[in-house]
């Protein structure tokens, strides 16, 4: 048996796409000069994805910690883009909104991910694109069932003021 690591085996090349995707992005949103720092613009757009959830469900969805996504939301509220409710299913917790003034910004952020994506899929065809969003679908699926709840995409719980 080789000890040999392939650095070209799917779990090293979704590795190193996702590190790099990353980069890309935080790249391209802070060219942009959108007054927000790529953590804040992924919380954003996070929050609109999952409108109405609490602080602790948007966080697991980025992989990140309550307390960094907190931090996020207490800017992202300053400036006037979200706002936390009371859950009323439960007055100690709060559910997180995007504000009227965050659609604008949301625009601006997907138009400069948009970007990246394009050139990221230059080099595939139209079939080969719904091909490839086809097949990561069911792997998310797979880990999905995998790893149980903390990885699936949560409903939101409240409809956006």
């Amino acid at each position: 048996m080789s000890l040999k690591v392939d650095p070209d085996s799917l779990g090293f090349l979704i590795a190193d796409m996702a590190r790099m995707m990353r980069l890309a992005m935080e790249r391209r949103i802070a060219e942009a000069g959108l007054g927000l720092t790529a953590g804040e613009a992924r919380a954003l757009l996070q929050i609109a994805a999952h409108e109405g959830s609490r602080q602790n469900v948007i966080a697991e969805h980025m992989g990140i910690e309550p307390m960094t996504f907190c931090t996020y939301v207490d800017r992202l509220e300053r400036v006037g883009l979200a706002e936390r409710v009371a859950d009323p299913g439960d007055r100690r917790a709060k559910l997180i909104l995007t504000t009227a003034k965050a659609d604008d910004m949301i625009v601006l952020i997907r138009q400069q991910t948009g970007a990246v994506l394009e050139e990221i899929q230059a080099g595939l065809s139209a079939d080969e694109r719904v091909m490839l969003l086809s097949i990561m679908k069911t792997m998310r699926a797979s880990i999905s069932a995998m790893v149980g709840n903390e990885a699936t995409v949560a409903a939101p719980q409240a409809a956006k003021a």
